[in-house]
């Protein structure tokens, strides 16, 4: 597997944006976050301070396929134990996962809307009007894995270190993905463990890998393979960008033909 680093930029124009990465590559920005209130009032005591009572809901799993093909199902604990659990030392394993939170999610909605404000993504996608804000809170050692969207996405760090793996959609063959919804796909390819004997192919891989630091924003394509490794105790807020219509990747069909 060979990757190379992401481009990093300072606060490109939209135009800028527009010509040389949008939907072409991943890039991190700089600079966009520098005013952000989040940035400054989101330490995991804090919010244990101000929002520790709220009740949030809790992956079983931060592995995809666990979520969709092994039933781990989901729990729901206040968020204040949720930081106690994943900064616990004594821990072992992975605990259940607080990702993908909507802010519009019906059971937390009132509760995160005073954090709405702290943050506002940089406009570089014209015309592009649905979009969509989600909150990310993972421990140390917390990782997805290697999947793919149909949308666009800008992944804020707020607080710790969290390292992201990406591979071009033209990669699809190599990592032996497999459907888990009309659009999302995922990858059992594992770098940290592989497994060369079942995904032999997973050997030629090319790809990028960057760690983002508290205020990059890193921004991952439609259909870019991705996969994020928390570094630390990790606070993200990102945003999709949806394409106009509905996007699907690929079929079964075409994807048993592009492996044979």
């Amino acid at each position: 597997m060979k990757l190379s680093p992401v481009e990093r930029i300072h606060r490109p124009t939209m135009d800028e944006f527009q010509s040389n990465y949008f939907h072409k590559t991943p890039v991190i920005l700089t600079g966009f976050t520098d005013n952000w209130v989040a940035r400054k009032l989101w330490k995991p005591e804090s919010m244990k301070q101000v929002f520790g009572h709220i009740v949030v809901p809790l992956r079983g799993s931060d592995n995809e396929f666990e979520v969709f093909f092994k039933n781990v199902g989901a729990t729901s604990m206040t968020l204040g134990q949720y930081f106690d659990a994943i900064a616990d030392p004594t821990r072992t394993g992975r605990p259940p996962f607080l990702g993908n939170i909507s802010f519009d999610n019906p059971l937390t909605r009132e509760h995160l809307k005073p954090l709405r404000s702290h943050f506002s993504f940089p406009k570089l996608f014209p015309g592009k009007d649905k979009q969509e804000t989600r909150l990310w809170i993972g421990a140390f050692g917390q990782k997805s894995t290697i999947h793919n969207d149909n949308y666009d996405n800008l992944n804020a760090q707020v607080v710790g270190q969290k390292k992201f793996l990406l591979f071009s959609p033209d990669q699809h063959p190599l990592l032996y993905p497999k459907k888990l919804t009309d659009f999302c796909w995922a990858s059992p390819v594992d770098r940290d463990n592989p497994d060369f004997e079942n995904y032999p192919l997973s050997r030629e891989l090319e790809g990028f890998e960057c760690t983002l630091e508290p205020g990059d924003i890193l921004y991952i394509p439609i259909f870019w393979w991705h996969q994020a490794i928390s570094e630390s105790l990790a606070i993200n807020v990102n945003m999709w960008v949806y394409a106009d219509g509905e996007m699907t990747f690929w079929s079964e069909p075409a994807l048993a033909a592009a492996q044979g």
